[in-house]
């Protein structure tokens, strides 16, 4: 959540530019063209063309005389998620860069303190979601030492969703309260903790002891622990709502990222191994068991760049350290379906199956036999394909540069360190003990879930 939707739209029916701009328009305009379907146009215009229409215009519309003005630093920052989403990674970073930065300096004048505080921590979650988990860039982008929506009601039930699967549907099925504002605020607290995580292996705090890594980890915990019961309940029958579903998968997700550089650091060996690996493997396989309930409740066209990533990691550390418990030819057709599927909006999909194909062969995983009716012919896409998918020639976590800033006796301290941190009252007196789906189930049995 970028800003205000209620103030942009008042805004825009009384024609004032308090909350609302051409470029902002524009740049919204061009994000949704991600999300509209050729087919669905009856052949009126090509979406690809209204889609670069609109970006025209919002580059046009952002000139050096308004540059502090907060519509042209949200305008930036939707610009950022409408060019990434068109397969331009190179360029979009610079939009976000700038985002960023007019941010610190823009004029405020006649904001509310509710606009201010949804576009500073929108666009902060962004910055750092982009840094965390899409581009695995390792530097610590800034965070505000401030509340996170401390003007906002968090619990208004006045923004309502409607089912969106499928043309039509919204017509069919009732209204339902959003909580997007309650689920952004978590989503922001989610990521100032990926922000501190980033901190620890840039080397900003020091060495990465057990003591810190640790931590944060029970942080996280934390952090899932606190959820307010309507975003905490994702099993399929209560049919949550899927931006809930993807603030879990993102959970998980940031959890591998935190615990992938222990795990590939070559300190650890015998149970504490073991039992660090487990702890990888459960949240991989509760992510991808989230992303097959959203899959079978909603669909996967409408996954964002940042989910597109989260699947990959996903699917990358279940081919790579639990290739049989789900088979991993059963992980690789699901990941690469949903990314076929998202790919009709999403340009940036295609590089990211190419990418995963290749992961799965070096982890010699046997690929499903009509791998190229999902994907394509291997190697259709080349080195600039994946740069201006990743902006590097990877998708994975560069731990290399995390291993350096990690206590060489890490190892010896993580045993009883785990005691004290993260056990407590109720707690498991031991990583493996927690090794459970979110559903109960002791594992995920995927193949059956593959047809729907």
């Amino acid at each position: 959540m970028l800003f205000s939707e209620s103030d942009f739209r008042e805004s825009y029916e009384t024609h004032n530019e308090t909350y609302c701009s051409s470029a902002l328009v524009n740049a919204i305009c061009a994000m949704a063209c991600h999300l509209i379907d050729q087919r669905d146009t009856d052949g009126e215009g090509d979406i690809e063309t209204l889609s670069t229409g609109f970006m025209n215009q919002a580059r046009h519309e952002v000139q050096p005389r308004n540059y502090m003005t907060l519509c042209s630093v949200q305008a930036l920052a939707v610009m950022y998620l409408a060019e990434l989403s068109s397969g331009k990674a190179r360029s979009a970073t610079g939009y976000l860069r700038a985002s960023v930065e007019f941010l610190k300096v823009a004029e405020l004048d006649g904001q509310s303190p509710k606009a201010r505080e949804i576009s500073l921590w929108g666009i902060q979650t962004l910055n750092t979601s982009s840094t965390g988990i899409t581009y695995q860039k390792l530097y610590a982008p800034e965070l505000p030492y401030m509340p996170q929506f401390r003007h906002v009601d968090i619990n208004s039930n006045h923004s309502v969703w409607r089912f969106y699967r499928y043309n039509g549907d919204q017509r069919k099925l009732p209204v339902r309260p959003s909580h997007a504002i309650l689920a952004a605020c978590h989503q922001a607290a989610l990521f100032r903790i990926v922000h501190e995580s980033l901190n620890l292996y840039c080397g900003l705090r020091g060495v990465a002891t057990a003591e810190a890594v640790l931590t944060l980890y029970r942080r996280y915990n934390d952090w899932l622990e606190d959820l307010p019961f309507i975003l905490k309940a994702v099993d399929e029958e209560a049919q949550p709502l899927p931006h809930i579903l993807y603030l879990h998968v993102q959970y998980h997700v940031a959890v591998l990222q935190h615990l992938t550089p222990m795990l590939q650091s070559g300190y650890f060996a015998g149970p504490n191994l073991h039992e660090l690996q487990g702890l990888v493997i459960k949240h991989a396989q509760q992510g991808i068991e989230i992303m097959e309930h959203a899959r079978r409740l909603y669909s996967a066209r409408y996954l964002t760049p940042l989910l597109s990533f989260c699947v990959v990691h996903i699917g990358d550390a279940l081919v790579r350290y639990s290739p049989h418990e789900p088979p991993g030819s059963d992980v690789v057709e699901f990941c690469l379906g949903l990314l076929q599927q998202a790919s009709v909006g999403f340009a940036i999909c295609g590089p990211l199956q190419e990418l995963y194909r290749r992961t799965a062969y070096e982890c010699g995983v046997q690929l499903p036999a009509n791998i190229e009716t999902i994907t394509g012919q291997l190697g259709s896409y080349g080195m600039d394909d994946i740069l201006d998918a990743c902006t590097r020639l990877d998708y994975k976590q560069p731990v290399d540069q995390s291993i350096r800033h990690i206590a060489d006796n890490i190892a010896e301290e993580w045993p009883s360190t785990w005691e004290r941190v993260v056990n407590g009252p109720g707690r498991p007196a031991s990583p493996s003990s927690t090794r459970k789906s979110p559903t109960g189930e002791q594992s995920l049995r995927i193949k059956s879930l593959l047809n729907d």
